[in-house]
């Protein structure tokens, strides 16, 4: 999750070892642990949320799409403008 290698995990447990007492160790660890099961569970509703909103815009731009035609067009093929067309069907301005 973190892009922790084996070698960055060895050294972070050879520092833990050095720097905290050994009777300390269980107590620690327990609350690393805790520590990444929140941050875990934050990650994994920010990640839920973003997929929902980005879902329910697809959704609603999806909906004006289809209610306005006119404007829907993603590739600029009209540049938003419509067309006038003559009463043979053909554009006006062709002859």
């Amino acid at each position: 999750m973190f892009g922790i290698g084996f070698w960055e995990i060895v050294i972070i447990a050879v520092l833990i070892i050095i720097f905290i007492n050994p009777k300390d160790l269980p107590s620690v660890f327990r609350k690393i642990g805790v520590l990444y099961r929140q941050i875990n569970g934050l990650y994994r509703d920010v990640s839920k949320w973003v997929n929902e909103m980005e879902t329910e815009v697809k959704k609603e731009y999806s909906l004006k799409a289809l209610a306005d035609p006119d404007h829907s067009s993603q590739s600029g093929e009209n540049n938003g403008k419509k067309e006038e067309v003559g009463n043979n069907g053909t554009d006006k301005g062709e002859t």
